[in-house]
């Protein structure tokens, strides 16, 4: 993976966070969003498991990334994740991505999962998303581990905002019912892995929910296709692995002239 080489590198070199800011980011105002409560440098962020222990989160913020989804997180390696970044302080915004054990089989396991994982991590991080994306789990399921983790979140005084990440397998229609259902029970976005997604959620719900798109597509032309059919975010993946650090700042500078010629659906 070549991000994840060149990020070690800087992460290991003394002055190395400084140099890869003076390298690699530029900060475009125009770009600049406030969605969930938070402001983010520009649409753009790191998703796709590229930092799934958090350890390059600080250098993230560096090299110009709006924000880091953190994870894959189980409850097996919630405490240590949390602590390579829980004490950073970055422009860059972290989503922690909670997720079940790969043994789990029954819905009761599945459950226990997803309720640990999140109670562990939610006083350490801003931002969560609940990854719901593996075909294994039933629409019924589904249901009952976003109910799980809202009750757990009514348990806390500080609200943060939930973002629950579904898959690519669901029929419209399943889509469309899952979607009224986080609408209904207060979750705060929905993740979309396709620019079909992505535009049949913003159109059933006429734009009233954000959503953040993530795409496996290696044409870079999807986060731009993501945006204008109405994701507020747009994480990098597969291309940010192939081609390094500076693709995040290319993209930005293709986001800006976007946005400049009014080709971005920003509202």
């Amino acid at each position: 993976m070549k991000s994840k080489w060149i990020l070690s590198i800087f992460n290991a070199i003394p002055g190395g966070k400084a140099i890869a800011e003076l390298a690699f980011n530029e900060d475009f105002g125009a770009l600049h969003r406030d969605v969930l409560g938070f402001r983010f440098s520009s649409p753009a962020g790191v998703g796709g498991g590229i930092d799934p222990t958090g350890r390059f989160f600080d250098l993230f913020g560096h090299v110009g990334a709006a924000f880091d989804i953190i994870g894959p997180v189980t409850s097996d390696n919630a405490i240590s994740t949390i602590r390579n970044f829980h004490d950073c302080k970055s422009d860059c915004v972290p989503f922690v991505c909670v997720t079940h054990k790969p043994r789990s089989v029954e819905d009761e396991e599945f459950l226990k999962d997803y309720s640990d994982c999140f109670s562990l991590v939610y006083d350490f991080a801003p931002l969560f998303v609940i990854d719901l994306s593996d075909p294994m789990l039933e629409q019924d399921l589904v249901r009952d581990i976003i109910s799980a983790v809202l009750d757990i979140r009514f348990t806390y005084e500080e609200y943060k905002p939930l973002v629950i990440r579904l898959g690519k397998h669901l029929q419209d229609n399943e889509l469309d019912s899952l979607t009224d259902f986080c609408r209904m029970n207060n979750v705060d976005a929905l993740m979309c892995c396709s620019d079909h997604m992505v535009r049949h959620v913003y159109e059933h719900t006429n734009g009233r929910l954000p959503i953040i798109g993530y795409s496996a597509d290696k044409k870079g032309s999807a986060i731009f296709d993501m945006l204008r059919s109405g994701a507020s975010l747009v994480s990098l993946e597969n291309e940010l692995q192939r081609k390094g650090l500076f693709y995040i700042t290319r993209i930005k500078r293709q986001l800006a002239y976007l946005e400049h010629n009014g080709k971005l659906r920003t509202e």
